[in-house]
């Protein structure tokens, strides 16, 4: 096997754990922490127009909040990426060891702390998580919200049907498998979030964790 066969972006499953958490982040914001949703922003400005419409200022704010933060992000990784590039160190190591510690500072706060600091929190890590994590194996595909899969798997569905085109052929099982595994990381958040509140975001650790090693073993190699 060669060596661009064996790298860390061509491998599904590390891709699908990142999946994992993504759906579990966005069940857990959603569920727990105010009913913002993190890792994408379209929903947000429908509640935020909702909101200003209604008079609900606080919504309102909640989801403005969580805009600015979702775009600080985006504008931050660009940047750190843009040096690491130019430093040669592996911006996703970094980015990876910045969500370990961002999810243990979330799980350890106080119940009773303002669910704005969960949500920007999770509102950074998902828009640098997306903005880092783009693809799998030449496949665009995302870990933080699955618009794209599903759009991308009716491609799939009808070039495959319609052209007999084996490259598509084989995306539409990435694509399936992305879409099930975001909705398990959901259902796990929902029901894990219940019974251990803040404490329910330490699961995410152990992806984060496996995908994190494994960066850093390729670095070395």
């Amino acid at each position: 096997m060669t060596a661009e066969k064996k790298s860390v972006k061509n491998r599904l499953w590390l891709f699908l754990l990142l999946v994992f958490v993504g759906g579990f982040l966005g069940g857990f914001t959603h569920e727990y922490r105010g009913g913002v949703f993190a890792n994408a922003q379209t929903g947000n400005l429908i509640n935020f127009g909702v909101a200003l419409s209604t008079g609900n200022v606080s919504k309102a704010l909640h989801c403005l909040c969580s805009f600015i933060a979702y775009t600080t992000g985006a504008f931050t990784c660009q940047r750190a990426m843009d040096r690491c590039r130019k430093s040669g160190r592996r911006w996703e190591c970094i980015l990876l060891t910045f969500e370990l510690a961002m999810l243990v500072f979330l799980a350890l706060l106080p119940s009773g702390a303002p669910f704005l600091i969960t949500q920007v929190g999770i509102n950074l890590m998902a828009s640098m998580q997306y903005h880092t994590f783009k693809g799998v194996a030449g496949v665009n595909m995302a870990t933080t919200f699955v618009t794209n899969h599903t759009r991308n798997l009716g491609v799939a569905l009808e070039k495959t049907v319609f052209e007999h085109d084996p490259d598509q052929r084989r995306r539409i099982p990435m694509h399936l498998a992305s879409l099930g595994t975001f909705i398990l990381g959901v259902c796990c958040a929902a029901v894990t979030g219940r019974a251990l509140d803040g404490y329910a975001l330490l699961i995410c650790l152990p992806p984060v964790a496996v995908n994190l090693a494994a960066y850093l073993r390729e670095r070395e190699s």
